[in-house]
């Protein structure tokens, strides 16, 4: 199978092709078309090193768009093809790959953070990365970003915003790419002051140069003033009114004819309802503000045209992606016999375009947030890799995407809250979008192909697995695997490949696509995956291995590295681990900025299933084993004591019968060497008769 490109995929033209030069890595953003367009098109970023101070040189980032059949042929003759080596850093940061930033950071103990100075420049860029695809379908997409560091107060300069934005969208949105290293530039600046000249329409009731023109002081008022008063069925004029006289002063007088007009006590300048209705569109958007006055529901069915089907809304893989979870009706097996567990839970993620299931995550017992967060990790690495976690066998070609869906729409559950999130904001999707109450259908992709129990009237009953829970996990995976490539999607095929593939099914679709770049998926790595997504927990490094709740974990990497030594510092140490709460034959620990992966170990040769447990389970041995302790101890002590009292009864004696003496035992004297012959000769079998 040959690998596809995706959103941050770094590829290069070897002998230069059409506008791509050689010996430059270009970055793949996106392939697309616009609504109702004849032709569709690629976009790359390339980032060059600025000449000149050589200690703080900042690198200036460029857009390049590309006709889709032009980049597509490139790629069919070899023209453009991936680089070899997939960096998950700039290269002017590449010895900072596979590092934990935030520990390095601040076991260097610095007065400011960087992480602090990062989360500036991130929500500097915030509204660009929540606007990213509409913003790249502008014509001139830099002269977009260019206005809007104009408009950011402080004033940035649009180079740099441009360059942040492109770094932080090509590299997964991993914050790390925007690691400081000068010092913050630029000083807060005034506003620019009004016009003299008046624009806009002439009133034709007052004349040409009646009113005022807006600046950034007045179009602030309005703003808030509108923030404060809009609610649910409240008239923009009536908001108007309120905003004049609470954020501007103004009063009411009657002028000529008896009618009333509003005036400003001393002089100062306000907006006119034109003027205002302008801005408070032009901010939030025309059906924004009829959704607050009219409501969600009422605001889509007067205002907003039919939309068509969920998937003819998107061109590409990974541009609307569906979430859910079901439960499995069977009861798992306890490792203890005749137990019971919980329910499986299973997360899954589903592309809206093709319906793929693009990752797989599980809980126990209930709906939680690490089952999103598993399926997220799930999505973000190779497939391969993941089932190898779970004793899956699979080729790269069985589950081929690999990548965190920009673009989320979940359940108003536990999969929308802050748990279900990346811990460390590094592979978030850009866009996570929750179905409003009441709308039912809102994940149509996701649900239709979720397994569902079928109903009857009989009295309550329920389904006994005889497998356990983890044994569960690896039938849901697989079952995810075999739906890939056998869901029917000929209803959503897209015309442009149909002659190209052999079955309508979504992976053969999907590698279709993605060979074609059309695909928006954000790739990150696989310790950033690992840190971000699974559960944290509390380990114990000591000279054996690393314990957690009492179960040895090992690997080859603890002893390559030194983490055994007896004088390496982190032995006996508490550290930072990972784990999936489902399966625990691997866990993760990082030391020293380093995530090493380990696998479960015991210190006797066991069965092939011995590491399929859960953390129940493991929590279950764990309390065994104290049980087992003490039982085990009050058994010894008793044990010893009869034996003691039989020897008693058998032999008139005490078990210790005897006193301690001064000196060396006396075996040299004739008798001690007569009585040691005469005991080895009955101690051999051959008593009972005189020597002949």
């Amino acid at each position: 199978m040959s690998l596809g490109f995706q959103m941050g995929t770094q590829l290069i033209a070897s002998e230069g092709y059409r506008m791509l030069e050689k010996n430059i890595t270009y970055y793949f953003l996106r392939s697309y078309s616009k609504c109702g367009a004849s032709s569709a098109y690629v976009q790359l970023s390339h980032f060059t090193e600025k000449e000149g101070d050589k200690n703080s040189p900042m690198p200036i980032p460029f857009l390049i768009v590309m006709n889709r059949d032009e980049f597509e042929s490139g790629v069919r003759m070899s023209k453009i093809s991936r680089c070899e080596v997939q960096r998950s850093m700039p290269p002017w940061l590449s010895h900072l790959e596979g590092k934990n930033l935030k520990q390095l950071n601040s076991e260097k103990g610095m007065e400011t953070p960087h992480e602090e100075r990062i989360l500036a420049r991130l929500k500097i860029i915030e509204p660009l990365i929540a606007d990213w695809r509409n913003l790249l379908e502008k014509d001139d997409p830099d002269y977009e970003i260019n206005q809007y560091a104009k408009k950011c107060r402080p004033v940035q300069k649009g180079s740099r915003v441009r360059l942040w934005f492109y770094l932080y969208l090509v590299f997964g949105q991993n914050p790390d790419v925007l690691h400081y290293r000068t010092k913050n530039l630029g000083t807060w600046l005034r506003g620019e002051s009004r016009s003299h000249v008046k624009r806009g329409a002439p009133s034709i009731t007052h004349g040409k140069e009646h009113g005022y023109n807006a600046d950034s002081d007045m179009i602030e008022r309005m703003l808030k003033g509108y923030a404060r008063e809009v609610g649910l069925g409240i008239e923009l004029t009536t908001i108007y009114v309120r905003v004049l006289t609470k954020n501007f002063g103004c009063k009411v007088k009657n002028a000529k004819d008896g009618l009333k007009e509003y005036f400003h006590p001393m002089g100062h300048p306000y907006p006119s309802m034109r003027m205002f209705r302008y801005y408070i569109d032009k901010e939030f958007g025309k059906y924004q503000v009829q959704e607050r006055l009219k409501g969600n529901v009422l605001a889509r069915r007067k205002n907003k045209p039919h939309q068509g089907s969920f998937s003819s809304a998107v061109c590409n893989i990974g541009e609307h992606v569906e979430g859910d979870a079901y439960v499995v009706e069977e009861v798992p097996r306890g490792s203890i016999e005749g137990s019971s567990l919980g329910n499986l839970f299973v997360a899954r993620y589903v592309d809206g375009m093709i319906s793929l299931r693009l990752g797989i995550g599980f809980s126990m017992g209930a709906e939680r947030a690490s089952a999103y967060r598993m399926a997220k990790f799930c999505c973000a690495i190779s497939k391969v890799k993941f089932c190898q976690l779970f004793g899956i066998t699979i080729t790269e070609d069985q589950w081929p995407s690999i990548g965190i869906p920009p673009h989320l729409i979940e359940d108003r559950g536990v999969g929308s809250t802050q748990k279900a999130k990346s811990s460390l904001k590094i592979g978030e999707s850009v866009i996570d979008e929750m179905p409003p109450s009441g709308m039912g259908q809102s994940k149509p992709t996701v649900e239709s192909g979720n397994p569902y129990e079928r109903k009857n009237e009989d009295r309550a009953s329920h389904f006994q697995s005889d497998l356990r829970l983890f044994q569960l996990t690896v039938r849901e995976i697989l079952r995810v695997i075999a739906e890939n490539d056998t869901a029917k999607i000929l209803a959503k095929l897209p015309p442009d490949v149909m002659f190209d593939i052999n079955r309508a099914t979504p992976k053969s679709v999907f590698n279709r696509l993605n060979a074609l770049g059309r695909n928006d998926l954000i790739q990150i790595s696989y310790e950033d995956a690992v840190r971000s997504f699974l559960d944290p927990i509390e380990v114990v490094l000591k000279k054996d291995g690393v314990y957690f709740k009492n179960q040895l974990y090992s690997s080859p990497t603890l002893i390559e590295l030194g983490f055994l030594d007896r004088n390496c510092s982190f032995v006996n140490q508490k550290l930072s681990g990972y784990m999936m709460a489902v399966n625990l034959r691997h866990i993760w620990v990082d030391i020293g900025g380093i995530l090493i992966e380990l696998m479960i170990a015991w210190k006797t040769r066991s069965g092939k299933n011995a590491g399929q447990i859960c953390l129940q389970e493991l929590e279950m041995m764990e309390q065994k084993r104290k049980e087992l302790t003490r039982a085990t101890e009050h058994h010894r002590l008793a044990g010893i004591g009869e034996m003691e009292m039989q020897f008693s009864e058998e032999t008139g004696l005490q078990w210790n019968a005897g006193s301690r003496k001064k000196g060396r035992a006396k075996r040299k004297t004739k008798i001690a060497i007569q009585e040691n012959k005469e005991a080895i000769f009955i101690s051999h079998g051959t008593g009972g008769g005189d020597e002949e």
